[in-house]
Parts: C-alpha cells; sequence; structure tokens
C-alpha cells in the first residue's frame, strides 16, 4: 500500500507484491524482481513502478548495530551544525574508527543516490567529516540510520495515471550552511511523470554572498542538469515540445536569469553561471516564480536538514 506524504516522490510499501491506488486501494502487482540491492514492484494494470531497498537497508542498520532502534522523525537535526572543530585530532577527544565510519556513509550514499532522496542532504553533510569523525559526526550518521530504520519501506513511485512525459525541474538552496567554509548548498530534483528521475544536493563551489546569490547558482545546476535530461529523453523518444519549467521561490533571482545586464550585483560571478541565461534565451528553459511553500521537493528532499 503506497503511503506517503508526497506522491511518486517518497512513498512507501507495505505488503509485498501490493500497491495502492489513488484511493487506497490494494492493486495486485508482479513479484519483487531485484537489481544491484534495489527491489522493484511492478503495477502493470496502473502501470506504476516502484523501487525501494527495503533489504538493503535492514543489511545496513545490522551491521551498524541500528536494528531494534527508536526511528525518528527526519533524517537530520534542524538545530545540529556539524563542524571541523569536533575533528578528535584537533580538539583531543576520543578518536572514531574512520574506516567504520566511510562505510556507513557508503552504504547511506548508495541508499540516498538511488531511491531516497530526501536523506542526501544529510549524507552528504556527514561525508565531509570522514577524514577524522567525532562523536557528533557519528551521532548525525546514527540518526539518519533511525531515520531509515523507522521508513524502511519507503522508496519512489514512477508513473502516472494520464503521462505527459513533460519534464520539471526544481531548484532551491540554503545560505551558507556549511558552517566551516559559509558556502551555500544547492538541491535539484527533476521530475517526470510525477515520479524523480534525478536528484542532487552538493555545496556550492563559490562562496554566495546573498540568498539571490546562492539561488542563482542553484539554477544554474539546475539549468545544466535539465539540458542534458532533455537531449537525453530525445533520444529515447520523448523529445520535450516546450521549454522546460524551472521552479524557482526567489524574485530576485528570476530578475538576474530573465535581465542579461551585467550589473554591480552579477560582475562578480564567473561566466559559466549565467549559462541558465543563454538557455532561457533559446526557449530550452522557462523560469516558474512559485512560494516556498508550495515548493516543496527540492527544499525538502535535497536541502533540509543541518541548515
Amino acid at each position: 500500500m503506497v503511503e506517503g506524504e508526497e506522491a511518486g516522490v517518497v512513498c512507501g510499501i507495505r505488503d509485498e507484491g501490493q500497491v495502492g491506488g489513488q484511493n487506497g486501494d490494494n492493486i495486485g502487482c508482479s513479484l519483487t524482481d531485484t537489481f544491484v540491492g534495489l527491489e522493484i514492484v511492478r503495477n502493470r494494470s496502473q502501470r506504476q513502478l516502484f523501487i525501494h531497498q527495503h533489504g538493503f537497508i535492514r543489511t545496513l542498520l545490522d551491521r551498524f548495530r541500528m536494528t531494534g532502534c527508536n526511528p525518528v522523525a527526519v533524517p537530520a537535526g534542524p538545530n545540529s551544525h556539524l563542524t571541523k572543530d569536533d575533528f578528535p585530532k584537533t580538539s583531543g577527544k576520543p578518536p572514531l574508527d574512520s574506516t567504520y565510519y566511510r562505510g556507513a556513509i557508503g552504504g547511506l550514499q548508495y541508499v540516498g543516490r538511488m531511491t531516497r532522496p530526501e536523506i542526501l542532504y544529510a549524507v552528504n553533510t556527514a561525508s565531509r567529516y570522514s577524514a577524522d569523525p567525532g562523536k557528533p559526526h557519528w551521532t548525525a550518521v546514527k540518526r539518519i540510520l533511525a531515520y531509515l530504520a523507522g521508513t524502511i519501506d519507503y522508496g519512489v513511485c514512477h508513473g502516472a495515471n494520464e503521462p505527459t512525459n513533460t519534464l520539471i525541474g526544481y531548484t532551491d538552496s540554503d545560505f551558507a550552511g556549511c558552517s566551516d567554509t559559509r558556502r551555500s548548498t544547492s538541491g535539484i530534483l527533476l521530475m517526470l511523470n510525477e515520479g524523480p528521475i534525478e536528484w542532487s544536493s552538493h555545496l556550492q563551489k563559490p562562496v554566495a554572498q546573498s540568498t539571490c546569490e546562492a539561488e542563482y547558482y542553484a539554477s544554474g545546476h539546475g539549468s545544466r542538469s535539465i539540458v542534458w535530461t532533455r537531449e537525453l529523453l530525445g533520444q529515447l523518444g520523448f523529445k520535450q515540445q516546450e521549454p522546460t519549467a524551472l521552479m524557482c521561490d526567489n524574485n530576485s533571482t528570476m530578475l538576474m536569469v530573465l535581465n542579461p545586464v551585467f550589473h554591480d550585483r552579477t560582475k562578480h560571478i564567473e561566466i559559466k553561471y549565467h549559462y541558465i541565461r543563454e538557455q532561457v534565451e533559446t526557449g530550452k528553459i522557462k523560469m516558474v516564480k512559485v512560494r516556498s511553500e508550495d515548493e516543496p521537493f527540492a527544499s525538502q528532499y535535497c536541502i533540509h536538514g543541518y541548515s
């Protein structure tokens, strides 16, 4: 039975071989297939494909002794700030096994990149401290595992009642979220037929000087992903006839994209980050303004956590 706040992005399955319809009715599916740790459930009558990693997550919990832990509601504490100040080599605190820590990060990265976009921000944040992890860093990793323990059957669902094969992009960013470098984080999510097909969460290379600039960098990253995905879809026979909508919740960022004039606010930005302007001018991308509360995808599943 499918469950979850955002249909198609993160949903859950209760009974193997059963995927729920929109009205909560159970629909028979083929048996689960597995491929490199992915468990795939097909609903041929509804043309739905549900992908999860129940078995892999269970193995991960067993390996790191988190089986039977108390689940948590979110993968990262809203007031938790990881920092290099907690490195044992510099703080004099007891060291941890960095190999053990990196093993947990590697497993969580695989889960986040394959079927669980909502943990990717928390995992990537914890991964920055793999060289010399301290107790606060390991506590953050255990919290992610505890979150997975409570949502072990969640995954991604592909398929729509009336597929349009129209690509939609979402981008968002925090501002100066990294406590050590004050760099911001970009979150990107691409949707096709109500299902996520690409997502990422990573630190921006330049240090943004404002929320507007951080959002501009995120939109630039999103535009490159959109152009590449449009080309791929065209080769697969799903050519995008209309400009791809890129959702943005920052008015100043949209003005910077739509106004190609260089001025004091943009003259310090490297040329490569203005790539999005060319794509808007050529008709491959169109900027669409949305309210922050109406843009749950990139912000909820790729960014929010330690910021």
